[in-house]
């Protein structure tokens, strides 16, 4: 079975220039600060009290995790210019638990907050400006720990993200008909 997640890995490396390469993958790197919000929790965000109980929630699991879903859009609301961020974060929470428990609500939740999280960043009215060098990475360097922890929702994003995409040239297309 082909997967679509090696096959988009394979298709950025094929088109990126590989002396620019070092250069690109550092600056994207000190953009996103992975490690910062990720591991060290630097974000002011994650110092809330709402953030503390949409983790809890999330770990208490059944009415508890659907608990910290609105949790987690409420923060999205309240720090705009972290909301991909948040999702990436609780997207990761899901994707880490559904490796250990293979569970609709960590599928579903996953595959969604994921996208949302790459969507956000790449937004014209994201905080964080990318060179076209970057933001043709921006989404191989972002799926990268996702596949480390789940190959498996990896490709399950990446479906999405294709089928998200074909869904965004029919739209244009069809504007361009009717305009």
């Amino acid at each position: 079975m082909t997967s679509y997640y090696a096959l988009s890995v394979q298709s950025y490396l094929q088109t990126v220039d590989k002396n620019k390469f070092p250069y690109t993958q550092a600056s994207l790197e000190k953009k996103l600060g992975l490690d910062n919000f990720l591991f060290n929790k630097t974000s002011v965000y994650q110092k809330t009290n709402l953030y503390q109980e949409a983790f809890s929630n999330f770990l208490l699991g059944g009415y508890g995790s659907d608990l910290a879903v609105n949790q987690v859009i409420q923060l999205t609301e309240e720090f705009r210019n972290d909301r991909w961020k948040i999702c990436y974060e609780f997207g990761s929470w899901c994707v880490n638990t559904y490796k250990d428990d293979p569970h609709p609500f960590h599928e579903e939740q996953g595959i969604d907050f994921i996208c949302k999280s790459l969507i956000y960043v790449m937004a014209k009215d994201s905080p964080i400006q990318f060179t076209k060098e970057e933001r043709d990475y921006v989404l191989t360097r972002l799926m990268l720990p996702i596949h480390r922890m789940s190959p498996i929702m990896a490709e399950k994003i990446t479906i999405k993200i294709m089928e998200m995409g074909r869904r965004f040239e029919e739209f244009t297309n069809l504007t361009r008909l009717v305009n």
